[in-house]
């Protein structure tokens, strides 16, 4: 981040750490700001506990992805779905729908989501699982919270 924006915008928020790490943490979520949110955290280590920035983080992780969600559940993703791929396809997906697998997919999209992969995938898993919203929010903000805590010590220990 040659710019320095991210930087910029932690010291704006000097006096507000947990807003910047909450704003941070929404940035996280996609795959086109990923990066700078983990440059954003990096730069929060230095002044504030590494558990409250993935707790604050993780929330705003969580309140960007409730949002996607919400989206990826909807009926009109649904039909996108159906007419994009190919029977055979959407047969292979069920399997991992219904039976003896129907955790590999909610466990894939939670550690997806916790990683600092594009959460679009992860969400995607989760949202054909048909997981509920209610149980998406406890299994997002886990691995967000575990995900963001283990880029802020890594970046602590380099500073």
């Amino acid at each position: 981040m040659q710019s320095g924006a991210v930087i910029t915008f932690v010291g704006m928020l000097d006096g507000f750490k947990g807003v910047a790490a909450f704003v941070i943490g929404i940035f996280y979520t996609s795959m086109l700001t990923t990066a700078p949110a983990i440059v954003g955290f990096a730069e929060l280590t230095s002044t504030m506990p590494l558990w409250k920035i993935a707790l604050y983080g993780s929330l705003g992780a969580v309140a960007a992805e409730v949002l996607m969600f919400r989206f990826i559940c909807s009926p009109l993703v649904e039909d996108l779905m159906r007419a994009a791929f190919h029977p055979k396809a959407r047969r292979f997906g069920r399997m991992f729908s219904s039976g003896p697998l129907i955790w590999v997919g909610p466990i894939a999209g939670a550690i997806v989501i916790g990683s600092p992969l594009p959460d679009e995938l992860g969400l995607l898993m989760l949202g054909l699982s048909h997981i509920r919203v209610t149980q998406f929010i406890p299994l997002a903000l886990a691995g967000n919270a575990v995900g963001i805590y283990i880029i802020a010590s890594i970046a602590a220990s380099v500073h």
